[in-house]
């Protein structure tokens, strides 16, 4: 857990102002792959922070965002017996947001 990761396809973490981060390495990803690969390749993260809309299409036209790279991690420590990282999310996107919160404090209590 010596790094956290930014997911944001466009924003760097500097430019959050509207929601305060720790002060951290952060590890900027982009998108779906990027996200999962790292945590493969590095293991869990000490922070997350989600934007929501990545930007990030599959050949099918299906939309992967920060609710998708979520549910992954979630499924992710629950197959691999992990605790979640400490999570944030810095969508300005508000429904995302609410989506996102609720889906992991949910995953929280069933730790």
């Amino acid at each position: 857990m010596n790094y956290s990761i930014f997911l944001d396809d466009e924003r760097w973490p500097e430019h959050v102002t509207w929601i305060e981060l720790p002060s951290t390495r952060w590890l900027v990803v982009r998108n779906y792959k990027e996200f999962k690969d790292n945590m493969r390749l590095r293991g869990m993260p000490k922070y997350i922070t989600f934007d929501h809309d990545l930007q990030d299409f599959n050949k099918d036209g299906s939309e992967n965002t920060g609710y998708t790279c979520l549910k992954w991690l979630v499924d992710y420590c629950m197959d691999h017996d992990m605790m979640l990282p400490v999570c944030f999310f810095h969508s300005m996107n508000p429904i995302g947001v609410k989506h996102m919160k609720s889906y992991y404090e949910d995953a929280l209590r069933y730790q």
